[in-house]
């Protein structure tokens, strides 16, 4: 999005394998928009649809953080087996590579733990959806419950403004109930 245009970029990035993905708030709706190799894809969500945003957390921090304790528990036991087994001259044929391979090891076990350390600081993980009159629909971000929060302490007083405006004005459908299958809603 240019500096210059209507819109407000609202917190969050989701960076990914696919391309990256950003939420921004025009004067009337918010815009997802999907960057994948050069192409960008755009969903306007309009304000006097929205009905609710949701956000639901999810196990990515804590599956994010097994996985460096894993491979940093395996990175240290493996620089401390090397490292021991040169100190005590045991199987080891060159001792400058066992000793290199020792280091290697040793910084993939720090690289590890400063990773789950900055995945922890950065907080609980969550799935954001946002619910308008034709369904619920999951945003690409925000996608730490942090900046969800911080995205709907912006979101939400603009969004409930236009929404009066609209429902002053008669633009606004009033909001029948769904009932589950087979059921009738009385009147």
């Amino acid at each position: 999005m240019p500096a210059n245009s209507a819109y407000r970029k609202l917190p969050g990035r989701a960076p990914g394998f696919a391309g990256t993905t950003g939420l921004w708030m025009g004067e009337d709706h918010l815009l997802s928009v999907t960057g994948t190799f050069g192409v960008e894809t755009y969903r306007r969500f309009y304000f006097h649809t929205i009905r609710s945003i949701v956000c639901r957390r999810t196990a990515g921090r804590r599956n994010w953080n097994i996985a460096f304790g894993v491979v940093g528990a395996a990175s240290a036991g493996g620089s401390l087996l090397i490292w021991f087994g040169v100190r005590q001259g045991k199987n080891i044929t060159d001792d400058d590579a066992a000793a290199f391979f020792a280091a290697i090891f040793a910084a993939l076990a720090a690289a590890s733990l400063l990773f789950a350390i900055l995945n922890s600081i950065r907080g609980q993980t969550c799935n954001t959806f946002i619910q308008t009159a034709s369904g619920m629909e999951r945003l690409g971000v925000p996608v730490r419950l942090p900046t969800a929060r911080r995205m709907i302490e912006i979101a939400a007083p603009v969004i409930a403004a236009r929404q009066a405006e609209a429902a002053s004005t008669g633009i606004v459908p009033p909001v029948v109930p769904e009932a589950p299958s087979g059921a009738a809603i009385a009147s």
